[in-house]
């Protein structure tokens, strides 16, 4: 990551500018420096803001804990503990940013669905913005939303961002 944008991640983290910072993360091939100062300048009460860097921090983890220092391993572990233990308290799932699978009928989309056992439903719009895709008891279906921090606080969902982390987290609820 160019020193540019670590002043900004930096400068992001600083300011609780948690939505930013989760933003650069995602932009940028993060080196350790860059992980060590957003490991440790993460507010950890404030977990679930930065949910959206979920599939990026498992694919580092290893790494992570194999070149960083005792104290961002453990804030990283403690951050994943946090993610767990929010997951468990949900039953549904928002996929975000993904609308055109249902709205194209995406055929891998849909059979994994099948696989796993639920039902495509009708869509359940009413001209918000933004759209997602959601689980609700055995069904899939189209929402929209306005604000997606406060849809899935609303609903108690757990977002996903990637159609293998939704796959991923179905069958986690289900097992």
């Amino acid at each position: 990551m160019e020193w540019g944008e670590k002043v900004k991640l930096a400068t992001a983290l600083n300011n609780d500018d948690n939505k930013a910072a989760c933003e650069i993360v995602l932009a940028n091939e993060m080196d350790m420096q860059a992980w060590d100062m957003f490991l440790t300048g993460m507010d950890l009460t404030k977990s679930d803001e930065y949910i959206s860097l979920e599939s990026k921090i498992h694919d580092n983890q290893k790494n992570i804990n194999e070149h960083l220092g005792l104290i961002p391993c453990y804030r990283l572990n403690a951050l994943l503990q946090l993610w767990k233990k929010d997951s468990l308290k949900k039953i549904d799932i928002a996929l975000f940013g993904m609308p055109y699978l249902y709205q194209a009928g995406d055929v891998n989309f849909h059979s994994e669905m099948v696989k796993l056992g639920l039902s495509r439903g009708k869509p359940l719009l009413c001209g918000l913005p933004h759209k997602a895709i959601i689980t609700c008891r055995n069904e899939y279906f189209l929402v929209d939303y306005e604000d997606e921090k406060a849809f899935c606080d609303k609903y108690n969902m757990i977002p996903t961002y990637t159609m293998e982390d939704f796959i991923e987290a179905i069958k986690q609820l289900k097992s």
